[in-house]
């Protein structure tokens, strides 16, 4: 209504000629109010989600490492958007400066490292988060080696070919005339260094994927074998819903602009794809973060005691030829853990307990001296192996679907 307004009180003529000139100029600078647009809501959504974390955490949450890393990487994730902002901006207000790739230069360059070192930061995360599923206190020196020794490389290629791009960036944006803004785009294009860190990218979260969704899905497999509370096997598939957010959304971004980089598509469509990549990443994140505490926090308040027993007791029993009973009691309990919750399943880690107060048996079976020990199979994998000498009851695991790599004695537990 005002600029309607103005026009109006401006002679026939003269209304004409701006209207003309501010309709063309808008059509011409259409695609970059659509990035800032895409910007724009992208960075609010991060902050809203961020300041829902901040709600959502207490203090000491906010000193473990994987709320720090969080923090990280939604910092590293939104200095991409603000300094695009920027540019975009100055871009559309300075169209006709004949100095304006000098002038933004500075700023695609901190783009190019943000947004690259924004995506590393959240794959840290997903790292961290695998350590759940694979504890080293329980997983060999060798399995851990094959497991997170080709992550880790991946890790530090994808740093050294960041640092790479940053340097050969700055090197061929000396040759770009004053004018030229596309030519950023071009020599951006024509560098191998983008294409290797999407590839690394590509292979890095789909061998963490993986990884993780077979894990997790045994561990759902296990839960059901045990028969546990349908809001335990919810719970279970959410997390998995969340873990292939967080792990193949990314995957198929990444897929996404090589495809694009590969065809030369256009700045604009180029651009759009990778604020949108970067930021879904940090909102999966936050989001699968913000709901794990959630959920902690109401399993606490179920109990009032921080501890909630998500599974079920479970009764076995043995016939001894020889006669001889001894009552056990075996439960499957979900402990809440000591550092800051994760998305995992060992953030509820299933805990085997054999204590000494039994409410359903086992029969052990005594012998002679010279039989030694025997092993009672458990419901297909657990193994109550009894001996004769010592008269104590070991526990270990072994089978399929979930392998527990440790024993315990009695009154001790055993988690993943």
């Amino acid at each position: 209504m005002l600029s309607s307004s103005l026009l109006d009180s401006l002679p026939p003529e003269t209304a004409r000629v701006v209207k003309l000139a501010i309709t063309t100029f808008i059509q011409r600078e259409l695609p970059m109010i659509y990035i800032i647009i895409v910007a724009s809501c992208w960075l609010g959504v991060s902050a809203c989600l961020f300041m829902a974390l901040l709600y959502s955490s207490t203090p000491k949450a906010r000193q473990t490492p994987l709320f720090i890393l969080c923090v990280i990487a939604v910092g590293f994730g939104t200095v991409p958007s603000i300094l695009f902002l920027k540019v975009l901006v100055d871009t559309f207000a300075n169209a006709l400066s004949v100095n304006e790739v000098d002038q933004i230069k500075p700023y695609v360059f901190a783009i190019s490292f943000f947004y690259y070192f924004s995506g590393i930061c959240v794959d840290c995360i997903l790292l961290f988060r695998l350590v759940a599923v694979f504890p080293p206190s329980r997983v060999s020196l060798r399995r851990l080696a094959a497991v997170f020794g080709p992550l880790l490389l991946f890790k530090v290629g994808r740093i050294v070919t960041l640092v790479l791009l940053v340097v050969h960036y700055i090197k061929k944006s000396e040759t770009i005339p004053a004018g030229d803004i596309l030519g950023l785009y071009t020599v951006a294009s024509e560098l191998p260094e983008p294409k290797a860190l999407w590839i690394l990218q590509l292979v890095d979260n789909g061998l963490c994927s993986i990884l993780f969704l077979y894990k997790l899905n045994q561990v759902q497999s296990f839960a059901i074998r045990l028969g546990e509370k349908s809001s335990y096997i919810q719970c279970l598939r959410t997390l998995l819903l969340i873990a292939i957010s967080n792990f193949v959304i990314p995957v198929i971004f990444a897929i996404v602009q090589i495809f694009l980089m590969m065809n030369q598509s256009d700045m604009i469509t180029l651009a759009s794809v990778n604020i949108s990549g970067t930021n879904i990443e940090i909102v999966g994140v936050l989001f699968a973060t913000i709901w794990a505490s959630q959920v902690v926090e109401n399993h606490e308040s179920d109990k009032g005691y921080g501890r909630r027993q998500l599974g079920s007791d479970q009764g076995y029993s043995r016939n001894s030829e020889y006669g001889t009973n001894t009552t056990h009691h075996v439960s499957f309990a979900a402990t809440k853990p000591e550092t800051f919750l994760t998305t995992r399943f060992s953030d509820y880690s299933l805990s085997l307990t054999i204590g000494s107060d039994f409410s359903s048996q086992f029969d052990t079976r005594r012998g002679n001296e010279n039989e030694g020990q025997r092993a009672l199979d458990l419901e297909d994998g657990l193994e109550i192996n009894e001996d004769k000498d010592k008269d104590t009851v070991s526990s270990s695991c072994s089978g399929s679907p979930t392998t527990l790599e440790s024993c315990a004695t009695p009154g001790h537990k055993l988690s993943f």
